[in-house]
């Protein structure tokens, strides 16, 4: 199969938006029918770079058709032109770069004109608006009302489900174990010496998580187990720490009270109370993490230092001789015990406070479905997860066929940026795409990724420049779901193209060299952590423009003043 999805790896100042454009236009002109455009789509990440992307092809397409004496000699033209001509694009009427660059002017202004009039039609767009016409089109498979609105804040459906789901206490017969988890739950935080009325805010502030992308999936598998799971999860755990506390103390008395039955008192040992001693009777202390043995304690086992000060006698240090060997031992079976108890008690601890917090997520998630039927509303948040439940396992014609386009071409910006959830709702039309033979692209740079905080997942990026995509649906740990993603991705790897866009346009040559050797330095420390070394690897090194052509700086043209739209109707 040809290489049909390009994987661009774009470093700061490349020229992304140049090859984007360029590649949008050659897609769009290299076909006689001026509206193959509307087969071409489009997706940014905000709105801002949606609207620089539409004032660039459309700015291109005016000049290629309308040129002026300044801009005769167009190079992007003159590329777009050359390489149509190399893919056999052009007739045999169109044999030298001239007719070929006439031809290309004369399909501009076909295109232009079809661009201007059916302006619904030129698919350029944020990722979100898109998702919320897949929404538009799968609104009764996604349970949601005929006429919905769309719900930006997700805090104020938070507090308000919380709120329903506190009154559901005081009126609901049937909810005899939900009260009794909240009762559980004031005590526990009573019996910390903290206050307990704080439950609305930290319902809250954890019901976040429903609405979080990166952990959407392991919110959904956490759903699926009732409140009586969770008491009896609570319960289990609680008899594992007690017995991880109980293990270790056994230990500690036993060292105790051979000191007491020797006589034997921290005034006779090396640094007393802050030695030996005082590890034995902090035991809970060999419990915490950032908690080992001291110094003092570490040079009594290892350099044999027992006697305080204060021992001057043969008869003082006959009594704490008596005890070396049985402290030795005891020392020695704690620090085992701790190598081998402490993960599961850090774990078991941490996971603890949190447990009724995860037991109502189910109940709260309830509360916001109620809510948002009753409201008419949708949260923004939950449009990429209702959507994967559907798209995924619907055959892409029935996709296309319900959104009322078919795109035979997708091109994606920013990709480092992209959630897995919105890249899983549009993988099954890229792999359409891709299968009948046309070009699909992705853009981005995995260095650039700053929206991590909304699910972006710069992974993806990397993963499919280096052809590694088993790392992308290995980790999905429902089976069927991993299943549709290995069928889909199958296609995908025997079409992957990976780029390098390296020439740093932005940044004169000293910049560029420290930016290279400052990279190398964090890449060539970090290798333990495979990422970092697959961002920063040897196809990351960007090289100055010097005898490199710049790409031509948009002209105003290109910008879409708006007076020059205003005036579209000149040009027919």
């Amino acid at each position: 199969m040809p290489s049909t999805f390009r994987i661009y790896s774009s470093s700061a100042g490349s020229g992304k938006t140049y090859q984007l454009t360029k590649e949008y236009l050659k897609l769009a002109l290299g076909s006689d029918d001026p509206a193959y455009f509307k087969s071409i789509l489009a997706i940014t990440f905000t709105n801002d770079a949606a609207g620089e992307m539409k004032e660039r092809i459309i700015g291109a397409l005016r000049r290629f058709a309308y040129p002026t004496a300044e801009n005769q000699e167009d190079a992007l033209l003159r590329d777009i032109a050359a390489e149509l001509a190399a893919e056999g694009q052009f007739s045999r009427l169109a044999d030298t770069p001239l007719e070929q660059q006439q031809e290309l002017r004369r399909r501009a202004a076909a295109t232009f004109r079809l661009v201007l009039y059916h302006y619904a039609d030129f698919a350029v767009s944020t990722i979100d608006s898109f998702v919320q016409r897949i929404v538009q089109a799968f609104t009764r498979e996604l349970g949601l009302p005929a006429t919905f609105e769309v719900e930006l804040d997700g805090d104020a459906v938070l507090q308000s489900a919380v709120a329903l789901l506190l009154d559901k206490v005081n009126r609901d017969p049937n909810s005899a174990l939900l009260s009794r988890s909240l009762a559980d739950y004031a005590l526990s935080k009573a019996e910390e010496g903290r206050s307990w009325n704080t439950l609305p805010d930290e319902l809250v502030q954890f019901g976040r998580f429903l609405l979080s992308e990166p952990v959407h999936e392991a919110v959904e598998q956490l759903q699926k187990m009732s409140l009586q799971d969770y008491r009896r999860l609570h319960e289990t755990l609680r008899q594992r720490r007690e017995a991880i506390e109980q293990q270790v103390q056994a230990v500690a008395t036993r060292a105790l009270a051979t000191l007491d039955a020797a006589g034997v008192t921290e005034a006779d040992l090396y640094q007393g109370k802050n030695g030996v001693i005082g590890y034995f009777t902090k035991w809970d202390e060999r419990l915490q993490p950032d908690k080992e043995a001291n110094s003092y304690v570490r040079a009594t086992m290892e350099q044999d230092k027992w006697y305080s000060g204060k021992v001057k006698t043969a008869a003082d240090k006959q009594r704490v001789d008596a005890v070396k060997s049985d402290l030795t031992d005891a020392f020695v079976e704690l620090e085992t015990l701790r190598a081998t108890l402490l993960p599961d008690y850090v774990l078991v601890s941490g996971m603890m406070p949190y447990l009724f917090h995860v037991s109502l997520l189910s109940e709260l998630s309830k509360a916001v479905d109620q809510l948002s039927r009753e409201r008419g509303v949708v949260l923004i948040a939950e449009f990429n997860r209702r959507i994967a439940s559907i798209v995924l396992r619907e055959p892409v014609p029935f996709l296309y066929e319900r959104m009322g386009e078919r795109y035979l071409h997708l091109l994606i910006d920013e990709f480092q940026d992209t959630s897995v959830l919105q890249w899983n709702n549009l993988l099954p039309l890229v792999e359409n795409a891709v299968s009948t033979g046309n070009l699909s692209l992705a853009v981005g740079d995995a260095k650039q990724a700053i929206y991590r905080w909304r699910g972006g997942e710069m992974e993806q990026i990397l993963r499919l420049h280096k052809n590694e995509t088993e790392y992308l649906y290995g980790r999905v740990a429902d089976d069927e779901l991993r299943g549709l993603l290995e069928d889909r991705y199958f296609t995908l790897d025997q079409a992957l193209e990976p780029q390098n866009l390296n020439v740093n346009y932005r940044s004169a040559a000293p910049i560029i060299e420290f930016n290279n050797s400052f990279f190398e330095f964090v890449s060539k420390g970090h290798e333990g952590l495979p990422l970092v070394g697959g961002i920063y690897d040897e196809e990351f090194w960007q090289v100055s423009p010097e005898g490199v052509p710049h790409p031509p700086a948009p002209s105003p043209a290109e910008r879409g003043e708006p007076d020059d739209f205003n005036e579209f109707s000149r040009y027919h």
